[in-house]
């Protein structure tokens, strides 16, 4: 397998020689900083996710399970952190982690995930005892192991780790500190997971403050805040304050990238979804169909973005009783996201999910049962039985069998 990096050498796109595809994903990305950063975003996820010396390798609204992009799952505009490794292929800076953590560990069954977990155990263990527990490294290795505590649901230890190196980091470096600040969102966003808004709230706008006072309003960083707040505005359905931020985002988005730049269109899509928890439905399919048109044309119909705009444009569609064109809009983010991601992606799970509510409203319980099944089945595989989301669904099971 010839490792991503390779890719980055002689063909690397220059400053003002407009848009190349990244070589791992296929995105268009403006050439220059912007495309370096990308590219970095994918070496930390390898970074964190493949195992060392092997070769191969959302929130869920309460409005028909649309689905909202959030932090750094939405904003590219966002700068990858600098993130140096150490030998053993473990990271040794800090790193944002985007508040949609459990989009990530599916790639690996739960007993791989536990075998990583361990390593990052392990070097925490290790640096500990020869570079103490204060140490910046060591930090680091107490905020991966958290990290594999949230992708595993496992919220409240995650939560002690978070804390821990938040406390320690705001002791020695100070609460401006850009590590500190990388703490604190991602305190945030554990808050965000287990349902404590209103800590996640308050942790979300610090940061938010600090960054637009240190970097400015345009800085990525800033912008990766004003998504975060955004979501947690959504989920308390503060959706004036939630609405006003996702257009500075989407604003600054299209005048530092373009319309249709991806970034952009997800803060449309963003928005639109913001419009249908309002109950601006006709401005929400609005925003849908030009997010989904440009889409098309510019990543193709089976792009991740492309298929979560085609999810939610389902779920606007089931709100409205417009059940033959959700199911259409259903079926096709299912057969993409099957083939794009797999049948057990999270993302996948839940398409499938969702179909089977849309079941249930018609009155096709078999069907339904069918779907909710698989949804369950899934999770388990992916999360293992005691996630939080394998629990949910497993209630929901329930009450359609």
């Amino acid at each position: 397998m010839v490792h991503p990096a390779a890719t980055m050498d002689d063909g690397t796109p220059k400053e003002g020689q407009g848009f190349a595809a990244c070589p791992l994903c296929m995105e268009e990305i403006e050439s220059g900083k912007h495309y370096h950063r990308h590219l970095a975003r994918h070496l930390q996820e390898l970074a964190l996710f493949i195992l060392p010396g092997g070769e191969e390798n959302s929130d869920v609204s309460e409005d028909q399970d649309a689905e909202s992009s959030s932090s750094a799952e939405s904003v590219d505009l966002a700068a990858s952190h600098d993130r140096s490794e150490s030998p053993d292929g473990l990271p040794d800076s800090p790193v944002e982690h985007p508040a949609a953590i459990e989009n990530l560990p599916f790639l690996y069954a739960t007993q791989e995930m536990n075998e990583i977990r361990e390593k990052f155990r392990k070097r925490f263990t290790e640096r500990r005892r020869l570079l103490g527990e204060d140490h910046p490294d060591t930090l680091t290795s107490i905020d991966d192991l958290a990290w594999m505590y949230r992708g595993q649901g496992r919220w409240e230890e995650a939560e002690g780790l978070e804390t821990r190196v938040l406390e320690t980091r705001q002791r020695l470096l100070g609460a401006d500190h850009p590590d500190t600040l990388i703490s604190m969102s991602n305190l945030a966003s554990t808050y965000h997971q287990q349902g404590k808004l209103a800590q996640a709230e308050d942790l979300e706008t610090r940061v938010l403050e600090t960054r637009e006072r240190i970097l400015g309003v345009d800085h990525p960083d800033t912008l990766n805040s004003m998504s975060s707040l955004a979501s947690t505005y959504q989920r308390q359905r503060k959706l004036v304050q939630a609405e006003n931020l996702e257009m500075r985002v989407l604003e600054t988005g299209q005048r530092l990238l373009r319309e249709d730049h991806p970034e952009t269109l997800t803060c449309i899509s963003n928005l639109a979804l913001i419009y249908q928890k309002q109950g601006k439905l006709v401005q929400a399919e609005k925003l849908y169909k030009q997010a989904l048109t440009e889409g098309e044309k510019v990543l193709g119909p089976n792009h991740e973005i492309t298929l979560k705009i085609v999810h939610n444009l389902g779920s606007l569609y089931h709100l409205q009783e417009k059940l033959a064109e959700a199911e259409k809009m259903y079926q096709r983010a299912l057969e993409g996201r099957e083939k794009f991601f797999g049948r057990d992606h999270v993302d996948t799970l839940d398409t499938v999910n969702s179909l089977g509510s849309l079941y249930v409203k018609q009155g096709r319980m078999a069907e339904a049962e069918k779907m909710y099944q698989r949804a369950l089945e899934g999770r388990e595989k992916s999360f293992g039985r005691d996630h939080v989301d394998t629990i949910a669904q497993a209630f929901t099971a329930n009450r359609a069998s």
